[in-house]
Parts: C-alpha cells; structure tokens; sequence
C-alpha cells in the first residue's frame, strides 16, 4: 500500500524497506545507514506560499535540504551520500499521472544503461501542458552531486 514502494517495484528497484509497514511507523536512521543504500531519493518542497507543489524548489532550498542530510549523524558513510546519488525531488513531479511520472525518473536515474531513449523532463513537461493546462516548469528534483555546497 506505499506509493513509494510500488513505485521501486515496478522498476525493479531493491527496496530494502519494501516490506515494511510505513502506514504508522517510520524507518529509524540507524536503519538507513545500515542499508547503505547506492541511491536515495527524498523529498522537498519550495519554501514560501505556492501550496499547489508547481513552483519548484528554488536552489536555497535545495541547499538547505542537502545541508540538513549531510548534517545527520551517519549519513556520511551511506553508498549514496558519498557518490552524491540522494536525489532531493517534490511530490508534485513525482506523483504526477498516478506515480507514473516519478516511475520514469526512477528507472531514468537507476538504470541508466536501460533507459537511454526514456525522458522522463518530456513526460513531466507533456503532462504539465497537455493534461494539467500549465507551462511546464524545470526544478522539480535536484541531486545531491550536483548541488552547490
């Protein structure tokens, strides 16, 4: 029943918390260290007004959220810290199309080598202007790699 976990499934991703029950319960840290994870994906959300999740995270925001990841105790050691492979991305991009859109990014991001004509920026950008009346918009996920320190 977690969107999160169908959505690795269906990508063939190893979930190493796929059989966890998240509806009242969290993963302990320790936990996600231990996993040592080779890619990391959470979530952010643009700071300020717009509740509508359309204005993505400004790069202050990324920063900020790369900050608070780095900042947590273990976390260095983890396999997608280290390599920069955390992607920081907003429940508006990858929610979109009933998780579809955020599939595309997972498997895009993961198995690159598989992937190589898949877009995931044209599916997102196609759904915004087609199905959603909106201009598309970039921003919508940052890696940690890529992000300014």
């Amino acid at each position: 029943g977690n969107a999160w976990v169908e959505m690795m499934t269906i990508c063939g991703v190893k979930d190493p918390f796929a059989e966890v029950d998240l509806t009242n319960s969290t993963i302990d840290a320790e936990a996600l260290i231990e996993a040592n994870a080779d890619v990391m994906f959470k979530m952010v959300a643009a700071s300020g007004v717009d509740l509508s999740g359309y204005t993505p995270p400004s790069e202050e925001d990324y920063q900020t959220a790369a900050e608070a990841y780095l900042a947590r105790p273990g976390f260095g050691a983890v396999a997608a810290v280290e390599n920069g492979d955390v992607y920081f991305v907003t429940s508006f991009c990858f929610g979109g199309m009933g998780k579809l859109i955020g599939s595309s990014y997972i498997a895009k991001i993961v198995y690159p080598q598989f992937y190589e004509d898949l877009d995931p920026d044209e599916i997102f950008g196609k759904w915004m202007q087609e199905f959603q009346n909106m201009e598309p918009v970039t921003g919508h996920y940052a890696r940690l790699g890529d992000i300014e320190e």
